[in-house]
């Protein structure tokens, strides 16, 4: 069933009425009681059989017997024949956790047994768990056989009472609160609540004395919960599903995992010592005592189960959180006890942090999250802090989805502002971020890719957490090591490009270690060398070797901020900076590259060498410090102050630093013990003679980029041609368009650049009034971001996200504010792309200049030398589009869908196809003169760089662009033949575009310097391809549409052709050396003049609209077409009838060919209107004969596969009745022959069942296009389905009569 297509929904339902029939019999007492005896019998030759064929083994017997021994106390517990019956039943299989009821036969015995429990305890009190400890003498003396008897029966006893537990749960008293609490709630608040009572019961079953009432009160909660959350799941499949069903299955899934418990706990008891079962035997005991209940907190909570060999990464994990909440601990006594913190002895301290440990344990075992504020500082601390998501950033999980794109993709993106949880408090927040890298961690263990990766390679997990742990402890104030960790989680991204968020981070960091500083040298705090005071780790030890050579890693890295702190801050180095200063921008570079090639000569075990070394970091310091802070001052047009360089510069280092550890753990697996070692020693060495490599790294890097100079020129250029059409559009404005119009050039390009360098000084100033002062009293219906759409780089970044999507929706970019700044808004997204662009090349820098063999191809997944150079003349075409008008509405709109054209025209953001309608606007406004201030050449260039060649072929195609332009413009505006029109009219749309391919056939035979005979057929096409699009505009708007609103489709449509086309040359461009560009720009200058218009052809003779988003309307004008070809055949019959069969013939071919036009415009005019009654009306009696459709035609689809069923559904119950299949067959061919007569005798309005077979065919092609797994596999079935529909539309046209055409579609459709 499921290969012939049936829903699983069916194919259940229909197992389980097979099944039904097969358990149904004799439900007597007599009867039961010998199916039991036949079904002991049956079991005891199974078991016997089974035993043999095993050998006798152990294994086998302990199991069977284990089963056995459950299934006799399962009887004690029932309190009935029936309860009884089934309990014992499910007992006897191996059962599946949260199984489908559809698919499993045992899930409904399950839920109809629990169904029964309910019942039996509603209204009474629940059983508690009996306190009876294990009584160790006496187990003492029992065999093992015993011994697995009673460790069975204590797993019994468990069972039953976490039933009785969670029935008191779904029907005690205050169920009902909890059930309506928890129904007040959005679903994922509901989820997220899970989560916390997760965190709390993991929390509780770690502390010391886990309290019962404690967990009780969690799994109370929760289950109110669960039970809205299921409710919800069963009711896709029973939307009218009870409050006793929905506890039923609850409890259901409660007996499954209670069943799947039992049998992995019994798997492994053979191989246990007697001494071993004893064990089992008291911790299952002590489990019950307790009520840990821990089947319903799996069920309920969702609890991860951690095996033996995931230990050690959750004790990693743990541990990492532990220093975590011993920073917050200490940082929280510091303040609490002020200077007197201090003075304490560290003995004092370590009892004082210790007892503050136990405290945080046990509020947080119980849950009292708030409270924790208590032990984070003085009254209202918490609540100055910065939440731990500011401090740390994501969560693990996040950042490896997130990772994972950016590697795909190239593009950086940012964090999510929320993560799981809400915040309350840094201590709260750690658990419940512990939660959550716990639950990523725990999956990525479990998946089958990762067990299939070495274990050493697995085991980089714990190196991480270990590493991480460290890095916390190496910092003595908790926002440091806060960010730090954080940073560390994500320090793969570092060598790929952090995001903004991260940036920020960094920089916060280095502000609290640089201002940490200070505050320790003014409390004449000196600074302390830190050393490792772990032991050495024993042979074997893979990643104890590998931590220990990263914490040497840590110490350094500490030891380098350190001394470049130092440096800058110390006072003494004014008088370097000061000379510095004097230096010109090539002598620093010159200064800091000899500087590095002196040191490199230097031995750092000498003496003097030392002291030399000293000297040049002084001197680089200098240096570097005066060109970081001209940087500072270019970037923000502000005189930065001291601080702010230190940070830069202390900020360039920890990104260095980040840059190593991100390398060493890339590499650091392929090392074995003695090379972990011989690095280690080689840390240890570095740091005593001071060599301070990443420190001399950023004071004496490379400042320049290949490309960098001249694509931020491009965009700052392509930003201010924007400016300038806003410009003239304000001057425009302010000053009347008739007077700015009478001004000079020279007058107007004064003015401008008046303006412009008022803008630049108000941009500096920030002075936002100004600039909305300069806009002129400009109204602005749409923000720049509305006008022009989201930039390249985020678009990519949601195409990316959006795999298969043909439109991606964007915000409607409403100006919110009346006063609104354009201008402002424009150097934003200037500001925006800049820095995504600027990313880019800081990556292609770092990983093309990378020596390491693990970074190799890493340049391929950013911005290669040839993308940078591409990019450039891609800005600059999009710099020339600013020159085709002097609106800028209408320029931010060329550009604007210019920066986001793919190759193949998808996908597009949901207002692109408005932005093409709105610029096809202007440009058939015949009010609006064609305007370019930009001068093209005929002429090709050769030189001197490819760029060069890349931009001219660029502005020839622009040229080319604007030629096509205005000859479309001047097709639309010709006179169409009015014959071709009327001829056009009553054919289908498969017709016109078969008409309009027979043009194009024709055009392609003339050689295209005969430019009067192309003309005659750009004007044939056109007026085709006019009626085609007016067809489809008006099925879609319901109203007729006009020649206005199918011209301003249409030249939409060119633009967006040429934006494709200018896409396509853009990346050919890779592939191109100097020959072939000097070959493609004499071939765009030859087409301009020979009036090519390529993508005008496009336009005018391509079948379908490219700016189309809909997939439907092709399938759709098919299906009207066959539909249309069967109501032509059954007009003509109509006439033929009217007039008489010999008066038809008389007729002239033009004459039957008139007539029948002008029923087909008024058929289709009465269709439109719904009239088909009054159609039937003006036809006479011409269908009065008329066979029905369904006869002719056969049923639907849809009617057949509901009479199968029928017919199935009735031979079952015959079959059960005793008939046979001889009698059935007869009975069925009976009723199909009575069906058929019934058929005859009804009088049918044709027409009307043609339009209702229509609709229903219509119906199911919309729904077969929903289906597919991707986007592939729906085009492909779209194409499939388009090429049936035109075929049958051949098929009914080659056909004479109505009657032979619906036969043969009808036969078709059998087939």
């Amino acid at each position: 069933m499921k290969s012939q297509g049936y829903p699983l929904i069916d194919i259940g339902k229909q197992l389980q009425e097979e099944y039904k029939a097969v358990i149904d019999g004799d439900v007597s007492c007599g009867a039961a009681l010998c199916r039991l005896s036949k079904r002991c019998k049956e079991e005891k030759e199974f078991l016997l059989s089974h035993v043999k064929s095993e050998s006798g083994s152990t294994s086998v017997l302990v199991v069977e017997n284990s089963r056995l021994a459950r299934q006799q106390l399962l009887l004690g517990d029932e309190a009935d024949f029936p309860s009884a019956a089934i309990s014992v039943g499910l007992a006897e299989r191996i059962h599946e956790y949260k199984s489908d009821r559809l698919m499993d036969w045992d899930r409904i015995r399950t839920e109809r047994l629990e169904q029964q429990h309910l019942e039996d305890r509603k209204g009474r009190k629940q059983r508690r768990t009996p306190k009876d400890e294990t009584d160790m003498d006496t187990l003492e003396e029992f065999g093992i056989v015993n011994a697995q008897g009673e460790y069975v029966s204590e797993i019994v006893k468990k069972h039953l009472y976490e039933r009785e537990a969670l029935i008191q749960m779904l029907q005690g008293r205050e169920s009902a609160i909890k059930k309506a609490d928890a129904k007040s709630m959005r679903q994922e608040e509901r989820y997220k609540q899970l989560k916390i009572l997760r965190n709390q019961h993991r929390n509780w079953k770690s502390s010391s004395s886990p309290d019962p009432e404690v967990v009780l009160r969690i799994l109370l909660e929760a289950v109110g919960l669960y039970y809205e959350n299921r409710k919800i799941e069963l009711q896709e499949s029973s939307p009218k599903i009870s409050e006793e069903e929905t506890n039923a299955s609850v409890l259901a899934d409660l007996h499954q995992r209670q069943e799947v418990e039992f049998n992995i706990k019994i798997q492994e008891l053979h191989s246990k010592s007697k001494e071993e079962v004893l064990h089992l035997i008291v911790k299952e005991n002590k489990t019950r005592r307790l009520e840990h209940f821990d089947n319903i907190a799996y069920v309920i909570l969702g609890t991860l189960e951690i095996t033996e060999d995931e230990k050690e990464y959750m004790q990693a994990l743990e541990e990492k959180y532990n220093t975590l909440r011993e920073r917050v601990i200490v940082m929280g006594l510091r303040d609490e006890k002020g200077v007197d913190w201090k003075r304490l002895p560290d003995k004092e301290k370590k009892k004082e942090i210790k007892e503050r440990k136990k405290q945080e344990v046990k509020i947080r075992g119980e849950g009292n999250y708030r409270e924790l504020e208590e032990l984070i500082g003085p009254r209202g601390k918490a609540k100055m802090l910065p939440s731990l998501r500011k401090l740390m950033g994501e969560e693990k999980g996040e950042f490896t989805s997130r990772f994972a794109q950016q590697r795909e993709t190239g593009t950086i993106y940012d964090e999510a502002v929320q993560g799981s949880f809400d915040h309350v408090n840094i201590l709260a927040d750690l658990t419940s971020r512990l939660d959550s890298e716990q639950e990523a961690l725990l999956g990525w263990l479990k998946q089958s890719d990762t067990k299939s990766l070495p274990i050493k390679v697995q085991r980089l997990k714990i190196l991480r957490l270990r590493l991480e742990t460290y890095a916390c402890k190496a910092e003595e104030d908790f926002e440091v090591a806060a960010r730090f960790v954080g940073l560390l989680e994500r320090a793969e991204a570092s060598l790929h490009g952090r995001h903004m968020s991260d940036n920020t981070r960094q920089q916060e960091l280095a502000t609290r270690r640089s201002n940490l500083r200070r505050k320790r040298l003014l409390d004449n705090d000196m600074y302390e060398r830190k050393t490792d005071k772990m032991p050495n780790p024993s042979s074997g030890d893979l990643i104890g070797w590998q931590a220990a050579y990263l914490r040497q890693v840590i110490l350094r890295h500490d030891e380098e901020r350190e001394q470049l702190l130092q440096y800058l801050q110390d006072e003494t180095m004014d008088d370097l900076t000061e000379a510095a200063t004097m230096m010109s921008s090539e002598e620093k570079k010159l200064r800091l590259a000899e500087l590095h090639a002196k040191r490199r000569k230097l031995d750092l075990h000498k003496s003097g060498d030392q002291e030399e070394n000293i000297c040049i970091l002084e001197e680089a310091v200098a240096i570097r410090f005066v060109c970081r802070r001209q940087e500072i001052e270019q970037q923000t047009r502000r005189s930065p102050g001291k601080d702010d360089v230190i940070i830069a510069l202390l900020r360039e280092l920890q990104e260095e630093q980040d840059k190593e550890i991100a390398s060493i753990l890339e590499g650091i697996v392929n090392l074995d013990e003695s090379e972990l070692e011989n690095l280690r020693s080689k840390e240890k060495d570095s740091r005593d003679s001071q060599e301070l490599t990443n420190v001399f790294v950023i004071l004496t890097q490379s400042e320049g980029k290949a490309h960098e100079k001249q694509l931020i020129k491009a965009l700052t250029k392509k930003y201010e041609a924007l400016q300038e059409t806003l410009i003239r559009e304000a001057l425009g404005h302010k000053h009347g368009r008739k007077e700015w119009d009478k001004k000079s050039a020279r007058d107007k390009e004064q003015m401008i650049a008046t303006v412009k360098q008022q803008i630049t000084e108000m941009r500096t100033a920030g002075n936002n009034v100004g600039l909305i002062e300069v806009q002129g009293g400009l109204k602005w219906e749409r923000t720049v971001t509305g006008l022009m759409g989201m930039g390249r780089h985020e678009f990519l970044q949601l195409a990316s996200a959006s795999e298969g999507e043909n439109l991606l929706s964007e915000e409607d970019g409403v100006p919110t504010d009346k006063m609104y700044n354009a201008l402002g808004d424009l150097w934003m997204r200037f500001a925006e792309e800049k820095k995504h662009l600027l990313q880019k090349l800081k990556e292609v820098d770092f990983c093309s200049n990378s020596t390491q063999s693990n970074l190799t191809g890493l340049q391929e997944e950013y911005m290669s030398d040839i993308d940078q150079q591409i990019h450039t003349v891609r800005l600059w075409r999009e710099e020339l589009l600013c020159y085709r008008d002097n609106k800028f509405t209408v320029t931010s709109l060329l550009v604007g869908v210019a920066e986001r054209q793919r190759t193949d025209g998808r996908p597009r953001l949901t207002g692109d196809k408005t932005r093409y309608e709105n610029l096809a606007t202007s440009r058939l406004d015949p009010d609006v003169k064609s305007v370019s201030t930009f001068t093209f050449k005929d002429q090709v260039a050769r030189g001197p760089t490819t760029t060069e060649q890349m931009n001219s072929a660029v502005e020839l195609l622009e040229s080319k662009h604007q030629a096509e332009q205005e000859f479309f413009t001047r097709l639309l505006s010709s006179s169409p033949d009015k014959a071709l029109v009327e001829e056009l009219l009553p054919l289908s749309q498969q017709q016109r575009k078969d008409k309009l391919q027979a043009i194009s056939d024709q055009r392609q035979d003339v050689p295209i310097e005969r430019s009067k005979e192309h003309q005659v057929f750009f004007e044939k096409g056109l007026t085709v391809k006019r009626e085609i699009c007016r067809h489809r505009m008006s099925e879609e708007s319901k109203a007729e549409a006009s020649d206005s609103q199918v011209h301003r489709l249409l030249m939409g449509e060119l633009i967006f052709a040429q934006n494709m086309e200018a896409e396509k040359l853009l990346t050919e461009f890779a592939n191109m050396n100097e020959e072939d560009l000097c070959t493609l720009q004499a071939k765009l200058i030859s087409d301009r003049k020979l009036n090519v218009a390529e993508n005008v052809v496009v336009v005018v003779f391509s079948p379908g609209l490219i700016l189309d988003g809909s997939t439907e309307a092709d399938l759709l004008e098919a299906l009207d077409g066959k539909y249309d070809a069967l109501r032509d055949k059954l007009l003509a019959d109509a006439l033929m009838k009217q007039y008489g069969e010999a008066e038809w013939q008389r007729m002239s071919d033009l004459e039957r060919q008139k007539k029948l036009a002008e029923l087909k415009l008024k058929q289709k005019k009465l269709r439109r209107e719904g009239k088909m009654d009054e159609l039937a009306h003006i036809l006479g009696d011409a269908f009065e004969n008329q066979e029905t459709l369904k006869r002719l035609m056969g049923d639907t689809k849809e009617e057949q596969e509901r009479k199968m069923k029928e017919r199935l559904q009735k031979r079952k119950q015959r079959l059960a009745k005793g008939m046979s299949e001889e009698e059935c067959n007869k009975l069925e061919e009976e009723e199909i022959a009575q069906e058929e007569e019934e058929e005859k005798k009804k009088r049918r309005n044709i027409l009307l069942d043609l339009e209702h077979r229509y609709e229903e065919e219509k119906a199911e092609l919309l729904r077969q296009m929903e289906e597919g797994e991707d986007r592939l596999s729906r085009e492909k079935s779209r194409q499939l389905k388009l090429m049936k529909l035109r075929r049958d539309e051949r098929k009914a046209r080659d056909e004479d009569k109505f009657d032979s055409a619906a036969l043969v579609l009808g036969l078709a459709e059998e087939n």
